[in-house]
C-alpha cells in the first residue's frame, strides 16, 4: 500500500520515469537507505528563501515557531515519497519558505515489505518517533507546538504514538501536550480494501522464492494485513487515539482518482474519515493514491494544505498571553470560593449504618464501574428522606479512590440556599473541582482553546460558557471524571435545569469522549430524566421500589429501637410494638424512611410521662407524615425559648452554603452591635459572641438540625430539605400542613443579614474613634495591614467577615427578588456606598476584591 505499491512498485510496472513517476533506489534495492531513517531536519538554503518568499509573498516578519514532522507510508522513505517526478521535496522547497520560523522534520522508518529483513512493527515506529522528538525538543524548543503531516500508514504511527504518549508513557507526555493538529493524507483509519492486492502479491512472492527469501529477506505480510478493511487491531488503536483528541486539530484529505490497477480508490470516504468532532474533510482534486502526498508547484492542493497549516501555526503562536494569565487567574478564584463546598458537605453528612446500601454495588451500573472504558450515567431516584444525600456521600468518597478517576467533582443542591440551587453555580463548582486536578497539566494552547467562548470574568458566572468548559474538559485525557450530583429536584427548577440535564446527556454521548462517570441522585420529578441515553450508557435505580431498601430499613428501626429502649429501660417491655409501629411508618409511601426513624425515636425520647398508659399513648400517637412531626416538634419548644428558636431559625433558612457554627456565632456578636447603636470594641464583642452555640442549638431546636464536623469545624444545617419546606413553603412544594399552625419565620432576614456583612467588613479591631456608619474611614497615609484596620480583603479575618465578603451583595440580591422591604433595601444600599465602597480609596492595590466589586453604576442591581 501508499507510495510504494501503486505509485512505484506496480505503476508502469515499474519501468522507466513516466509521467506520474520516477525510480528511486528503494525499488531495487533490498533494504531503504538506512541515513533516512529517524526524524531528520530539512534545510533550504538563504538563496532560496529569498526566492521563494518573493513568488509566494511571505512577509519577512513572519514567525512561526512551530515544529511540523512528516511521517511516510509503507514501503515509504523521508525523503523521496515527499518528491515529485521533476525533483521537488515540497517540505523542504516550499513549506520552510511559506512558514517562515517552523522546523520541518521528515521522519524515516523501515516499513519495507519486498525482499527484507526489517521485523519492526507499528509500535516500534511509534516509541522511536516519540524518542527521537524527545531528543529534538530540549530547553526552550519544548514549548513549541507540533504539526504532524501523516501519509497513508504514517497516520496510523503516530495514532499509535499519540496513545502511547498519553495513556503508558509520561516521559513522552510533552508531544501531547503540545501537539496542535494533525493532517491525514489517505490514511486508512478503518483499514482499506485496496490491501488485497499487494498482500496477495507478497504471498505469490514468498510462496515462490522461499529460499531467496533466506539470504535476501521476506516478504511481509503481517504489515499489510493490519491495513486490511476492518482489521481488529485498527479498531482498538482508532477508540483509544478518539480518547485521546482533546484539543487537537484534524484535517482529513482524500484523493480522487483510482490507483491503477486498483478497481477502486486504495483509501476511500469510508476509511479516510475519522469521524471526531470538527475535523476538516478535503478532497484533492486529480491525486490518486500515489500523487496525494507530492507537489510539483503550488497548486490548488498544495494550497489547501498550506492554508489549514497557516490557520494552525497563526492560533499555535498567537494565542495572547494576557488571556491565559486572566483565565488562570479566575481557575485560582474558583478554587478559592468552592474548595470548601463539597467538603464541609461531605463533613455534614452521617454515615450509612453498617451494612446498609452495600447491595447497590451489585445492581448494574456499579457492577463493573472500576473496569468500564466507556462514560455512563447512573440516576439514582427515591422520595425525601430514603437515604440519598448519604449515599451520595457514601459513593463519592469509596469511588474516589478508584485510580482511574484522575479528576472529582461533587455537588450537594440545596433548595433552601439560593447560592447552592442556582444551575450555573452548580457548574461553576464542578469546573473549580474538575481543575484542581487537571489545570497544571494543560499548556498554553490547550487551556486557550477550552476557554475560547468564555468571556472574562463575567463567563465564570453565567451558565452557557461554563457548560461549555465542563463538556469540553470532558473531552480531555487529564479529566477522566468522577461527577456526583447530590439533589438535583433542589435545583431552581426550568430552563436551566433542563438545560443542565441536557449537557450531562450530550456529555454522556458525546463521541470522542474519554470515560466519564457521572452519578445523579433525584425525587422522581418528570422533568429530570436521562431516558435518551441507550442501554449502555444509562442506567437507573429506584431506591423506593428496591427489596433490599426494605431490608436495610428493618435493620436500621431495630438499631434504633434498641438503642432507645437500653436508654429509656420503661419502653422495654414495648419494644416489639414499638419496632412494628415505627417500622410500618417508616416504610408506607411518601414516609421519609430512615428520616422518620430518626423523628419518630427522637418524639418518644422527648416523652415525659413515663406511665404504662402514658408511654401506650405515646406510641399510639405517633405521626404518620414528616409534617405533623415537624409541628410536634415546633409546638414541643419551650414557650421561654419560642422567640430564640424563631430567630435562629431564620439565621440557618437564610444564610448561604453550610454554616459554620462559629461564622454564625460571630455574626450574631455583630447583629448584636448593630442593634445597640454603641460604641465598638473588641472586648464588647467578645461578650456578645456565643461561646457555645452548638449546644445551645441542639437544646432548642433538637432534632431540626443537625450539627456535624469535629469541634474545630462544626456545621450546622436543617436535619433534611423537608424542614426548610415546611417551615418556607414559597421556597420549595408546600407541605400538608394547616397553615394557621404554620410558624412563621422573621422577615425581612437577607437584607437584615447584609447589613450586618456591610459592619462585617468595616469593623476594625484596634483604636478607631470614627462613625463607620457615615463612611469615616482611616488617613490615606497609613498602611495596611500594619493599621489599626483589619478589612476584609487582608488574611487575618475572623469567620464572620470571610462570610460577608462573598456574600454581602447575594443576601441583598437576594431581598430584592424576595420582595423584602424596599425602604429597607434603599436604606442598606446608602449605607454600603458610605462604608465599603469607600474602601477602594484607601485599600491597597493588591488586595483581591470580591467578585461583585465594580466601580459602574447600578452594579448594586445588576447580578
Amino acid at each position: 500500500m501508499s507510495d510504494s505499491f501503486f505509485a512505484r512498485f506496480i505503476r508502469r510496472k515499474g519501468k522507466g520515469k513516466g509521467k506520474a513517476g520516477r525510480n528511486d533506489a528503494s525499488n531495487t534495492s533490498p533494504e531503504p537507505r538506512q541515513k533516512t531513517f529517524g526524524l531528520n531536519p530539512l534545510i533550504s538554503t538563504a538563496a532560496e528563501t529569498q526566492q521563494d518568499q518573493v513568488v509566494t509573498g511571505a512577509a519577512a516578519s513572519e514567525n512561526f515557531p512551530v515544529d511540523i514532522i512528516a511521517l511516510h507510508g509503507i514501503t515509504g522513505d523521508a525523503f523521496d515519497t515527499w518528491t515529485a517526478p521533476n525533483g521537488v521535496l515540497w517540505l523542504r522547497d516550499f513549506l520552510l519558505h511559506d512558514l517562515p520560523g517552523a522546523r520541518v522534520f521528515s521522519y524515516g522508518y523501515d516499513a519495507s515489505v519486498f525482499f527484507t529483513k526489517a521485523t519492526g512493527d507499528i509500535d516500534s515506529y511509534a516509541r522511536t518517533l516519540l524518542e527521537g522528538i524527545k531528543q529534538k525538543r530540549l530547553g526552550q524548543n519544548r514549548t513549541r507546538s507540533i504539526i504532524f503531516i501523516c501519509y497513508s500508514m504514517g497516520g496510523l504511527v503516530l495514532k499509535r504514538a499519540i496513545n502511547i504518549a498519553t495513556l503508558t508513557d509520561s516521559i513522552y507526555r510533552n508531544v501531547r501536550e503540545y501537539c496542535y493538529g494533525i493532517i491525514f493524507l489517505s490514511t486508512p483509519h478503518r483499514g482499506s480494501t485496496g490491501t488485497s492486492f499487494p498482500k496477495l502479491l507478497t504471498g505469490v512472492v514468498n510462496l515462490a522464492t522461499p529460499i531467496l527469501s533466506r539470504f535476501i529477506g521476506r516478504n511481509r505480510k503481517e504489515l499489510i494485513e493490519l491495513l486490511d478493511k476492518d482489521a481488529p487491531g485498527l479498531e482498538q488503536m482508532s477508540l483509544d487515539f478518539s480518547d485521546n483528541l482533546f484539543n487537537i486539530g484534524i484535517a482529513s484529505f482524500v484523493e480522487e482518482m483510482i490507483t491503477t490497477p486498483a478497481r477502486d480508490r486504495i483509501v476511500d470516504d469510508h476509511t479516510s474519515f475519522i469521524g471526531s468532532p470538527g475535523e476538516r474533510r478535503v478532497y484533492l482534486g486529480g491525486c490518486d493514491h500515489g500523487t496525494v502526498c507530492r507537489f510539483e508547484e503550488r497548486d490548488n492542493n498544495y494550497n489547501l494544505i498550506l492554508g489549514i497549516l497557516r490557520e494552525w501555526c497563526n492560533a499555535a503562536v498567537g494565542h495572547d498571553k494576557t488571556r491565559v494569565d486572566e483565565i488562570q487567574d479566575c481557575l485560582k478564584r474558583l478554587k478559592t470560593s468552592h474548595q470548601a463546598e463539597p467538603e464541609a458537605h461531605l463533613i455534614s453528612v452521617a454515615k450509612p449504618q453498617n451494612g446498609t446500601f452495600e447491595w447497590i454495588k451489585n445492581r448494574p451500573g456499579f457492577r463493573d464501574l472500576s473496569q468500564a472504558q466507556s462514560s455512563r450515567l447512573i440516576h439514582v431516584t427515591g422520595m425525601p428522606g430514603c437515604g440519598k444525600s448519604v449515599l451520595a456521600a457514601s459513593l463519592f468518597k469509596e469511588l474516589k479512590q478508584l485510580e482511574k478517576f484522575k479528576a472529582k467533582g461533587f455537588y450537594a443542591c440545596n433548595g433552601g440556599d439560593a447560592s447552592r440551587r442556582a444551575a450555573q453555580n452548580v457548574l461553576s463548582s464542578l469546573v473549580a473541582q474538575l481543575f484542581i486536578a487537571g489545570v497544571e497539566k494543560l499548556s498554553d494552547h490547550q487551556l486557550t482553546e477550552m476557554f475560547e467562548a468564555v468571556p472574562l470574568p463575567v463567563g465564570f458566572d453565567t451558565f452557557d460558557p461554563l457548560a461549555e468548559i465542563v463538556a469540553r474538559a470532558c473531552q480531555c485525557s487529564h479529566f477522566k471524571s468522577l461527577i456526583v450530583i447530590d439533589a438535583l429536584d433542589e435545583c431552581d427548577p426550568g430552563r436551566d435545569r433542563e438545560k443542565l440535564v441536557r449537557l450531562f446527556t450530550e456529555i454522556i454521548q458525546a463521541k470522542g469522549n474519554v470515560a466519564i462517570t457521572a452519578i445523579v441522585l433525584s425525587r422522581p420529578y418528570w422533568d429530570i430524566s436521562f431516558e435518551e441515553l441507550d442501554a449502555r450508557s444509562y442506567f437507573h435505580i429506584d431506591l423506593d421500589g428496591e427489596g433490599d431498601m426494605q431490608k436495610d430499613l428493618r435493620a436500621f428501626v431495630e438499631k434504633n429501637v434498641d438503642k432507645f429502649v437500653s436508654k429509656r429501660k420503661g419502653y422495654g417491655p414495648f419494644r416489639d410494638d414499638i419496632f412494628t409501629r415505627i417500622f410500618n411508618r417508616a416504610r408506607g409511601p411518601q414516609s421519609g424512611m430512615f428520616l422518620m426513624v430518626e423523628l419518630l425515636i427522637d418524639l418518644l425520647d422527648r416523652s415525659t410521662d413515663s406511665s404504662l398508659r402514658g408511654m401506650r399513648d405515646t406510641i399510639d400517637s405517633l405521626p404518620n407524615t414528616l409534617e405533623i412531626i415537624y409541628q410536634r416538634i415546633w409546638e414541643g419548644i419551650d414557650e421561654s425559648d419560642q422567640e430564640y428558636a424563631r430567630h435562629m431559625m431564620t439565621w440557618i433558612l437564610t444564610m448561604f452554603g453550610s454554616v459554620k457554627v462559629d461564622t454564625l456565632a460571630d455574626a450574631l456578636a455583630h447583629e448584636a452591635f448593630l442593634a445597640s447603636e454603641g460604641d465598638i470594641s473588641d472586648d464588647a464583642m467578645e461578650e456578645a459572641r456565643p461561646r457555645d452555640l452548638a449546644s445551645d442549638l441542639k437544646r432548642v431546636l433538637g432534632p431540626l438540625i443537625r450539627i456535624s464536623g469535629d469541634y474545630e469545624h462544626q456545621y450546622v444545617r436543617v436535619t433534611h430539605q423537608t424542614v426548610k419546606e415546611y417551615f418556607m413553603p414559597s421556597n420549595g412544594k408546600p407541605l400538608d400542613v394547616v397553615e394557621a399552625k404554620r410558624p412563621s419565620l422573621e422577615k425581612d432576614f437577607h437584607i437584615h443579614i447584609a447589613s450586618i456583612c456591610v459592619l462585617g467588613l468595616v469593623l476594625y479591631e484596634r483604636e478607631f474613634t470614627g462613625d463607620w456608619r457615615n463612611g469615616d474611614a482611616p488617613p490615606v497615609s497609613l498602611t495596611l495591614p500594619l493599621s489599626g484596620w483589619t478589612y476584609i480583603w487582608k488574611r487575618e479575618l475572623t469567620p464572620f467577615r470571610a462570610y460577608a465578603k462573598y456574600e454581602c451583595i447575594k443576601h441583598r440580591w437576594a431581598a430584592r427578588d424576595a420582595g423584602e422591604s424596599q425602604k429597607e433595601i434603599d436604606e442598606f444600599d446608602i449605607l454600603f456606598r458610605r462604608t465599603v465602597r469607600q474602601a477602594e480609596y484607601w485599600l491597597d492595590d493588591t488586595a483581591e476584591k470580591p467578585f461583585w466589586w465594580s466601580t459602574e453604576e447600578g452594579w448594586l442591581d445588576d447580578d
